[in-house]
């Protein structure tokens, strides 16, 4: 046998034992891919997209691609050629969908650095919230165990809408706002922690298909048969209008909402439904329907569960999903629940993530009672002290094999904040168990020999005049202020005492807006209340649509100066009008329009031509200079 036989032999034989090698370790790394996430897998690659399938299908050659890919992105985004950005990204991620890195990364380059290169409020919020889909509905879809997606998308939610980085970070809170009213309706006013889950708990409750939601409400079905004729299947698309009609009133004002692209059509449509929704016979039998709807939306456009929606109300308290901090939360928390007894995740910073919930508690504690009027387009959000013992407890988990004082000055601060505003909002009681449970667990230490010998009321009067010019802290302060003009002015017809409250919070407002950031272009001030009537007129609304009592209301009313009843009217009429016939009082009766106003007015829709969907903003240069 000659020499290259031999070798060709040789060749031949290795061959077949690399071969039977290969096919012995196949099951094996197979096996490994599906646990790490590496394959598709038969389900998801059943519904993945085609271009996804076909990206993955370029074998070695998907390398080369993406680099070229990742290298025009860079060049595309240096150009201002977001739109690019934006369909070049998605063709990323399609060839690397198993790839945690890619979707985090142009997650954040959409809503931190392509957001910030546009000109309007409107264009940033629309590339922020690119991002946040980006994540929600695509990266965690694909990697439902991938820790790090579920902490960069509670971290944009926290972060980016949530705090004041931001010059638009007020436009986010009211978009965010809105289209969760739209899809959830408004929870109760005020409510306590019970009415609030038990408001929401029909959704997590309610059946996951359509045949079950037939048999169980059999009335349902006419309502659906007649939905069909206008126009409506029982989709996501029905969810908002619902919404919107209910936050709007009317089909008319939907339809200013709604702008160029609603045709006559769609009006008809929709003044067909408005119709239904106010029609005695049919409007009960939509309660069990759009719970159904609800919990179909939140699962098949926002990848969200309505039972651990619940879960997280039950645990940490009446969680409004109007505000940033309640989805921080929910993806931080969800996240942990699909890495729970993964071997192959060992390792992860998971308490690095679980801070993203320990800071949502806070701000729940700072900022989390809002009030929203989509109508006139205010927005406000106050603290909600309910949160403090949630905050306390999300640090005890933390803390768990940390160091001690890892988390304690901010705990400590914290409490003595709630502390603050429980003797603002004259509970003095509480403030005192407050004062009481911080000189307990850190009176002791050596930055606090001193500090809590003093008085409670020294104590607050000194925290209040070192932190004012924190934004929680002088919000927190004017809001109280101005409740207790109200209930302890007004209600006791003691105007004197009304104008002493008032004195105070526009004093604090207006030290602290002097140092507000001026911000072009956005709808306010990057670091401002806005105007102080602006502010005392949502506090007032948000008083006397709550759920106090009929009669407290009534005698703030009438005790009510001219100037303010008439400038607050029309933003409480709608509310309280269906507030009150729920429980047979007329509310005209009750609460008489003051003179000079017409008392079926539209309300305000926040269209104005420095107006942006009820939220002010200034004009843009070119703005000034086309008039």
């Amino acid at each position: 046998m000659t020499r290259d036989r031999m070798i060709q032999f040789s060749a031949l034989g290795l061959m077949v034992v690399l071969i039977a090698l290969s096919a012995w370790v196949t099951g094996p790394v197979s096996t490994q891919r599906r646990e790490l996430q590496l394959d598709l897998g038969d389900q998801m690659g059943r519904s993945a997209p085609p271009g996804v399938v076909l990206a993955n299908a370029l074998g070695a050659f998907r390398g080369l691609a993406v680099d070229i890919l990742w290298y025009r992105v860079n060049q595309m985004k240096e150009d201002g050629k977001l739109y690019e950005v934006n369909q070049l990204s998605e063709w990323i991620t399609s060839m690397q969908p198993q790839f945690p890195q890619v979707w985090a990364f142009h997650a954040w380059n959409m809503a931190y650095n392509v957001s910030v290169m546009t000109y309007t409020p409107q264009e940033r919020w629309d590339w922020v919230n690119k991002g946040i889909k980006l994540l929600r509905e695509k990266g965690i879809f694909y990697n439902p165990r991938a820790l790090l997606l579920y902490k960069e998308l509670s971290w944009t939610f926290f972060h980016k809408i949530g705090q004041m980085s931001d010059d638009m970070h007020h436009y986010y809170k009211f978009q965010l706002a809105l289209e969760w009213q739209q899809v959830l309706g408004e929870p109760p006013m005020s409510g306590t922690t019970e009415e609030v889950i038990e408001w929401f708990r029909p959704v997590a409750e309610a059946p996951d298909t359509q045949a079950q939601l037939i048999e169980q409400h059999p009335d349902v079905a006419p309502l659906i048969a007649r939905l069909g004729e206008i126009g409506f299947d029982l989709d996501h698309g029905l969810v908002t209008s619902v919404g919107y009609l209910r936050m709007f009133g009317t089909s008319s004002q939907y339809r200013v909402v709604r702008g160029v692209e609603y045709n006559d059509t769609a009006a008809a449509r929709d003044a067909a439904l408005h119709e239904l929704l106010v029609n005695p016979r049919m409007a009960p039998r939509f309660a069990p329907l759009m719970d159904y709807l609800r919990k179909k939306s939140l699962r098949e456009v926002y990848n969200m569960q309505a039972p651990f929606m619940l879960e997280l109300m039950e645990e940490f308290g009446p969680i409004d999903w109007r505000t940033p901090w309640a989805h921080s939360t929910y993806w931080t928390m969800y996240g942990f629940t699909m890495i729970e007894n993964k071997p192959n995740l060992e390792g992860l910073d998971t308490r690095n993530t679980y801070r993203n919930a320990i800071h949502s508690m806070q701000a729940f504690t700072r900022f989390g009672r809002i009030a929203f009027e989509p109508r006139s387009g205010y927005l406000d959000a106050m603290p909600d002290p309910r949160f403090i013992a949630s905050y306390e407890r999300a640090m005890e988990i933390a803390l768990e094999g940390e160091d001690e004082n890892k988390y304690q000055a901010g705990h400590e601060n914290l409490l003595l904040q709630v502390m603050g505003w429980a003797y603002f909002y004259g509970d003095r009681e509480q403030a005192m168990r407050y004062y009481q449970k911080v000189r307990d667990a850190y009176g002791h230490k050596p930055h606090n020999q001193r500090r809590y010998l003093m008085t409670l009321d020294d104590l607050v009067m000194k925290e209040l005049a070192e932190n004012m010019e924190m934004e929680s802290n002088t919000r927190a302060f004017v809001d109280a202020m101005v409740l207790r003009a109200l209930i302890e002015g007004l209600a006791r017809s003691r105007l004197d005492v009304f104008e002493r409250f008032i004195k105070l919070a526009k004093l604090a407002h207006t030290e602290f807006e002097k140092d507000a950031i001026p911000t072009p272009g956005a709808p306010k001030d990057r670091m401002s209340m806005g105007p102080f009537e602006e502010k005392l007129h949502g506090t007032y609304v948000s008083v006397m649509t709550s759920r106090r009592p009929v009669d407290l209301r009534v005698r703030v009313w009438h005790a009510t100066p001219l100037k303010l009843r008439q400038q607050v009217y029309l933003r409480m009429r709608d509310p309280l009008d269906e507030q009150l016939a729920a429980i047979g009082i007329s509310a005209r009766r009750a609460f008489p329009p003051p003179e000079g106003i017409d008392p079926d007015a539209p309300v305000s829709d926040g269209s104005g031509p420095t107006r942006m969907h009820g939220v002010e903003r200034k004009k843009q240069p070119a703005e000034i200079q086309r008039q």
